[in-house]
């Protein structure tokens, strides 16, 4: 294809692997941790977008020719974050599951789990493992909301065995 900007392809693809590394890599850490890709990400866009300036200044005579334009500007907007911010939040699932986990001074181990849609807190539920066994068991008191965060139901659970069940609507 000679009218295609093969060098600014190479940096959109390089782009695009930076910035889903940085990504993937702090989303795998802890929450503690995954903080510092808000830092690292700006960080990384604001140097690869003046990097990228430069390149295009500098390459601009070929760059914008007629037979290359459509391509380099395609191209540029691969060089942002929004095609790839778009993608994510297209492809991101409608809840979330977010995990925490304690060890207890029984040496008993506690998990949390929270269910999240839009941002909204729709599930909470404890799992507790006796000490020295690895099989989780619900405990402690599940609660399920509804999308405008009033409680619909409300279970209570320890060690594995259910004590209470409450609909409380819809």
């Amino acid at each position: 294809m000679k009218n295609w900007n093969w060098a600014l392809t190479i940096l959109a693809v390089i782009n695009t692997i930076a910035i889903w590394g940085i990504v993937t890599y702090f989303s795998n850490l802890g929450q503690g941790m995954a903080i510092m890709a808000a830092i690292v990400l700006p960080i990384y866009v604001v140097v690869f977008s003046i990097f990228i300036a430069i390149i295009v200044y500098l390459k601009r005579k070929s760059y914008f020719q007629k037979e290359i334009i459509f391509s380099t500007l395609f191209l540029l907007l691969f060089c942002t974050p929004i095609p790839h911010m778009i993608f994510w939040s297209v492809s991101q699932p409608s809840v979330r599951t977010m995990e925490e986990g304690s060890l207890l001074p029984d040496d008993s181990f506690l998990k949390t789990e929270t269910d999240v849609r839009k941002g909204k807190v729709i599930a909470v539920r404890y799992w507790i493992s006796k000490p020295g066994r690895t099989q989780l068991l619900k405990d402690s008191t599940w609660v399920t909301y509804n999308g405008e965060g009033d409680t619909v139901k409300v279970e209570k659970y320890h060690h594995g065995k259910l004590l209470s069940r409450e609909n409380r609507g819809k």
